[in-house]
């Protein structure tokens, strides 16, 4: 080693510590990004970093079990200024035993009272009479909810006007809730609710559902007609891995949805006045239902903003049910194709009958449809990809086809 390098090597690390010599505001936001028993570590570091910790905005706590995390949320909020607001307040835990639910409770309190905006919830393991703080739904400074492996049991507080919730964003991973009722009374206790997303089915304890405005069964039942229903009013985004615990009326306000399809049968459809961009994922591995085409163009009649449309056909274990002899044009064109609908993606394409024709009338009916992109299966032979192009040239009109 040179000497001009063995120099530099000696240089003290104390002159290079660029961190360190950052705003508090800065090293704070970098600390953010830690989980809250990493930050704490970095107070000793040095004097100057030794108070850093109690001024991060974001707390994020995860542990296998719980007892280890309610004594450190204790003992940072009892270090921390209780007029210091938390921006993000984190609680991730594998094990909850059946007899701490109420420590969880006490947690979100704890949390809530000072100012959080944003609360995430994960329980890998939950127990049965899991609750959450009724403060989640008055409070007034929560804009973010995310829950992942719950279940909800306790009834939810009677809202007033006093009392209304803040909430705009809400995601739910595998949340379990006691009734469908339950489900429903849920997602009204926030009334601008502008962001909707389930990651994962919505399980539902107890099916049976009595004496409530929702009482949908999918085989004898009268559907309610949709303008009796009230929807989320000020949805602007809804992602739903399986929408059936949640009618589809709820989302009748939303200007962008996406549907994971996993049922089987017919879900009704309202009208989405305000739509106008649709993803509809059908996934029905390993299962048929031979009148999704008439149900996806149901979408579209009651879609008449629509301007652009994604269409992913699953295949992975997929049934080849032989469903070509059920297609028929509607008697009225949408009224998107008519006048709305700019952009038409069609994923994992097979060639199949009815897939051409869906195809076919979405190009035949569209007025100002620009582009047509077509993705066909990737194990798709090159003869039967030129086959599928050919077919679909024929049915141009006007429009710019891009198949891949």
């Amino acid at each position: 080693m040179s000497k001009s390098k063995k120099q530099r090597s000696w240089i003290p690390t104390e002159k290079c510590d660029r961190v360190s010599s950052l705003p508090d505001s800065i090293i704070c936001h970098i600390l953010s990004f830690l989980p809250t028993k990493d930050t704490v570590a970095t107070s000793i570091l040095s004097k100057r970093w030794n108070p850093l910790w109690l001024s991060v905005f974001t707390l994020d706590f995860t542990e296998h079990t719980l007892a280890p995390i309610c004594r450190r949320v204790r003992s940072v909020m009892l270090s921390r200024d209780n007029t210091l607001p938390i921006r993000s307040f984190r609680l991730k835990c594998c094990v909850v035993s059946y007899n701490e639910p109420n420590n969880v409770a006490r947690l979100i309190i704890a949390a809530i009272q000072r100012q959080t905006e944003t609360l995430e919830l994960s329980m890998y393991f939950y127990p049965l009479d899991m609750k959450l703080a009724s403060k989640i739904f008055t409070c007034r400074t929560l804009t973010v909810l995310k829950l992942n492996n719950l279940t909800i049991v306790d009834k939810i507080p009677q809202i007033t006007n006093n009392t209304i919730s803040r909430l705009k964003t809400l995601h739910l991973d595998c949340v379990h809730f006691m009734t469908r009722t339950l489900i429903i009374d849920f997602l009204f206790s926030f009334p601008i609710l502008e962001e909707l997303r389930v990651n994962n089915d919505l399980f539902i304890i107890e099916e049976t559902l009595v004496n409530h405005p929702f009482n949908l069964t999918y085989n004898n039942a009268v559907p309610i007609k949709a303008d009796k229903i009230k929807c989320l009013p000020n949805l602007v985004t809804a992602k739903l891995y399986d929408s059936e615990p949640i009618p589809l009326f709820l989302l009748s306000s939303a200007v962008s949805l996406s549907i994971k399809m996993t049922w089987t049968h017919y879900v009704q459809v309202p009208i989405f006045y305000n739509l106008t961009q649709m993803e509809l994922f059908s996934n029905l591995a390993g299962k048929s239902w031979p009148k999704k085409w008439t149900w996806m163009l149901e979408m579209l009649q009651n879609s008449p903003k629509l301007q652009h449309l994604i269409i992913y056909e699953e295949i992975e274990n997929r049934i080849d049910d032989d469903d070509d002899d059920i297609w028929e044009d509607p008697k009225i064109v949408p009224e998107c194709l008519s006048s709305k609908l700019k952009t038409c993606l069609f994923k994992n394409y097979r060639g199949k009958k009815c897939e051409l024709q869906f195809a076919d009338y979405v190009m035949r009916s569209s007025k100002v449809l620009t582009k047509m992109t077509i993705h066909c299966v990737c194990s798709t032979d090159i003869n039967a990809k030129y086959q599928m192009l050919q077919k679909l040239s024929l049915c141009l009109r006007g429009c710019k086809l891009i198949f891949e």
